[in-house]
């Protein structure tokens, strides 16, 4: 049996050119308050927050965190 290899124990919403990981937690955080701004608009500040959270909750499955982890653009080198 293989041991799973373990990059990163946050998970990642993506990786930048030159390497930099831009975690998961802070992406949808930054992207709730960003959203929560918009739709404060139109009087739905409370539903851009919950979209911002949930728009890539996807990203926090164990297939997505071992492809992002893996993938040879990503600055891991693996």
């Amino acid at each position: 049996m293989q041991a799973a290899m373990k990059i990163q124990d946050d998970p990642i919403a993506h990786v930048a050119e030159d390497g930099r990981v831009h975690l998961l937690r802070d992406h949808l955080n930054g992207t709730s308050d960003l959203a929560a701004r918009f739709a404060a608009e139109f009087g739905c500040g409370g539903w851009g927050r919950l979209v911002g959270l949930w728009h890539d909750l996807g990203k926090y499955s164990d297939d997505f965190q071992r492809y992002i982890q893996t993938y040879p653009g990503n600055g891991n080198g693996v």
